[in-house]
């Protein structure tokens, strides 16, 4: 479960970030979420309607990925422990995992093991990499941890080549917090396996959805 102290709030200069009484910046304050919520824990959860979806999400972005031509040099943003950089691993000629936890790299790294593989601890609202670096960008389930998800989205198309492709994975999260008030309604929360919160999802500062991500799209 996630730590209560570990809580952030939005002000007129633009968010901060609490573990506990301590301010703390974005950086730490991820590498603090990390520490409580491993990537792992959807596709291992109790839950076998969620290990399901999440499957199913993970093979859904595989095809999207290795269906977008080129796809040689890829850029896994917001990588975690690169369960998704391995499975794209044999498929490409270089991949950057881009991490703002060290930790999290470290793990990659260790999963991975190839020198097709470079990992660039960087916030993914200012990437280090070249502009027009990679054939394919993808972000699964960060632009939801982002102060300015606009700054990400250009940090996307910047280091993607003019040619190239950006596949973003993102929570409907409107819709999960709909479901959520009524299966509480309903008194049906125990159907989440004890993992239900009434609030957005750990880290999450934005609710996004279909019209969210075209407002941010813009241009």
């Amino acid at each position: 479960m996630i730590r209560k102290n570990l809580k952030w709030k939005k002000t007129d200069e633009g968010y901060q970030f609490y573990d506990g009484a301590n301010s703390v910046d974005l950086k730490q304050w991820n590498i603090n979420m990390n520490k409580e919520v491993l990537p792992s824990h959807v596709i291992n959860s109790k839950n076998p309607i969620i290990r399901w979806e999440e499957k199913r999400r993970r093979n859904r972005i595989l095809k999207m990925i290795l269906n977008s031509t080129p796809h040689k040099i890829i850029a896994d943003v917001g990588s975690a422990n690169g369960f998704i950089a391995k499975q794209l691993l044999p498929h490409c000629e270089q991949i950057y995992c881009i991490d703002i936890d060290q930790a999290m790299l470290n793990q990659a790294q260790q999963t991975l093991n190839s020198p097709k593989a470079n990992f660039v601890q960087s916030d993914a609202e200012d990437i280090q990499l070249d502009d027009n670096t990679v054939d394919v960008s993808f972000a699964g389930h960060l632009l939801e941890h982002l102060p300015s998800p606009r700054k990400g989205l250009s940090e996307l198309a910047r280091i993607t080549k003019p040619n190239g492709s950006i596949i973003l994975n993102l929570p409907n999260e409107r819709a999960v917090l709909f479901l959520k008030n009524m299966l509480k309604k309903l008194k049906l929360t125990f159907l989440l396996g004890g993992d239900f919160s009434e609030d957005q999802a750990p880290g999450h500062l934005h609710v996004f959805d279909k019209e969210f991500l075209i407002e941010h799209t813009k241009g």
